[in-house]
């Protein structure tokens, strides 16, 4: 009885069609959510966002502001932010050989977005969770 009550519920449901209102965010052409998640969705892609905004441009300066980022993870950052071109990248032949990323105009656009969410964080007091030992620590089973 349950089960046909269910099937009923779920094929009227079918039947209706929900019209997005014209603020609605899936109204516009791109998803807010996935521009968002390829732009800030690692947590790195932010602090390099900080640095390059305030003046740090070259990946060994990065690097070594941001303990806990690996060579790795960082040049993946850079190619992505870069990528989808918040970020660009310019090189120097003339020796020595460098390589620096400034924010570019798109990126300056996308500024005062992160400006608005890091506020909000702040107003609705978001703070991040303190890590804790066990959360960095690799958790072993005791087996008898």
């Amino acid at each position: 009885m349950a089960q046909t009550s269910r099937r009923r519920r779920a094929a009227s449901s079918g039947n209706r069609s929900v019209t997005p209102s014209p603020n609605s965010l899936a109204t516009l052409p791109v998803p807010v959510g996935s521009v968002l998640e390829q732009i800030v969705g690692c947590k790195w892609s932010l602090r390099v966002l900080d640095l390059a905004r305030r003046g740090t441009t070259r990946p060994g300066a990065i690097e070594r502001a941001t303990p806990g980022l690996s060579t790795k993870v960082l040049y993946q950052r850079l190619r992505k932010l870069e990528k989808l071109g918040v970020l660009e990248r310019v090189s120097y032949p003339d020796p020595p050989l460098r390589v620096e990323y400034r924010i570019s105009p798109a990126g300056h656009r996308l500024l005062p977005v992160l400006d608005a969410i890091a506020d909000l964080a702040a107003e609705l007091d978001l703070a991040p969770a303190p890590a804790t030992a066990t959360s960095r620590a690799k958790v072993r089973i005791k087996r008898p």
